[in-house]
């Protein structure tokens, strides 16, 4: 049963739209309702594409929107960016466009062999050597950074460079970037990246492939569309032309990949300069209770770049608890935390400690496992396992 802010957005009948869905708003089941909705009406799935930002959102959309329709009705294809620029790519291989390379994506293993090897190549100085041998992490760290950066945009990696504010230090990343590319391209080997980077080059290079490519598809529905980046955009606006009918769907709160180019302003300005659209909000959540709602609303509130949307818990939506507690900084306070609601009969597995750097961390891993507190780490390494320790 859709809430009356759900049945508007999935009602939206006439030109383009821009959905602003606050975290929990239940964005998925009213996409799914929005796209059958267009289909009960005539449209040709063949004419709609559902493009979604990764691949789980991708999986659980397409059960959503197979478990509702059923079997009877003919659905569209749902796909993530990369996936439809991996499909692009092959496609313009196969026409010449590109010249033909391996599909499958370079293991991290390799990528960071090539480019260690064009970082040592690009090092004008013994002192540089020296640091990426002595530094060998952080520097592959940066530089595969900026090689993402670098490629979720039209712009030259000198652009990118500056435009980041990058030190002075990794001004070689330009001359490394070019080495890289050249070692990729005589290989026939693509990173993820480049299955949206290499197709779009070419596009933008070649204004009648664009003209050929445009005006396939009826309807475009994008997810997440505050993460969206400029390579992405310009590839939307090539498929879609002048024919189809663009439904976003996002939240600029919710932008949290700046570093691989995702910037807010695509929804709040460029959608709208490129597409005249009506506007909707979705503002109740069923995630979270009033008391988390409330206490994010101030702090959210100084963000510059967002829709003035304030976050509701609807009626139905789980109480949630906050505690301030005063933080220690070896960590103890969270230990008690954890042993006290482990003894309330709450398991281990349940809680999660968040940080915004990993030597934040350390100390809350080193009182856990002085504790005999039972933990593992998210994307990072243990504490005892670093170099630096």
């Amino acid at each position: 049963m859709l809430t009356e802010e759900q049945r508007i957005v999935a009602s939206h009948t006439r030109g383009h739209a821009r959905v602003t869905a606050v975290a929990g708003a239940g964005k998925t089941t009213t996409m799914v309702h929005y796209v059958l909705e267009r289909l009960k009406a005539g449209m040709d799935p063949r004419l709609v594409r559902v493009v979604m930002f990764n691949k789980a959102a991708q999986e659980d959309f397409s059960h959503k929107l197979q478990g509702v329709a059923g079997t009877a009705m003919g659905l569209p294809p749902v796909r993530t960016f990369h996936a439809m620029g991996r499909n692009l790519a092959l496609a313009l291989a196969k026409e010449g466009h590109l010249p033909a390379f391996d599909p499958t994506p370079l293991g991290d293993a390799q990528a960071a062999l090539e480019m260690l090897r064009a970082l040592q190549a690009s090092a004008g100085t013994s002192a540089q050597r020296d640091a990426i041998r002595d530094e060998q992490r952080q520097w592959l760290d940066a530089f595969a950074g900026f090689v993402d950066l670098a490629k979720s945009s039209l712009q030259t990696p000198e652009t990118t460079f500056y435009a980041a504010y990058y030190p002075d230090q990794y001004q070689l990343f330009i001359e490394a970037f070019a080495r890289f590319e050249q070692w990729r391209k005589a290989a026939g080997r693509v990173t993820f990246s480049d299955y949206l980077y290499d197709p779009c080059m070419v596009i933008a290079a070649k204004p009648d492939l664009a003209d050929f490519l445009a005006n396939r598809v009826e309807l475009f529905v994008v997810d997440e569309f505050q993460d969206i980046n400029d390579i992405q955009f310009f590839l939307l606006k090539t498929l879609a032309g002048d024919r189809a009918r663009l439904h976003v769907v996002g939240d600029s709160n919710q932008c949290i990949y700046e570093f691989r180019g995702a910037r807010p302003e695509y929804m709040l300005e460029h959608f709208g300069a490129s597409y005249p659209h009506i506007n909707y909000q979705m503002s109740r959540t069923f995630r979270y209770g009033h008391c988390l709602a409330l206490a994010a609303a101030p702090p959210i509130s100084h963000n510059q770049r967002r829709e003035p949307v304030l976050c509701i818990s609807a009626e139905n939506a789980p109480t949630t608890k906050i505690e301030l507690r005063p933080q220690t900084a070896d960590g103890l306070c969270l230990a008690e935390v954890c042993l006290a609601e482990h003894a309330a009969g709450r398991p281990f597995r349940d809680m999660v400690f968040l940080c915004r750097t990993w030597a934040q961390a350390a100390p809350v891993e080193l009182v856990l496992l002085q504790r005999g507190i039972p933990n593992r780490i998210s994307g990072g390494s243990r504490v005892l396992e670093r170099r630096e320790t």
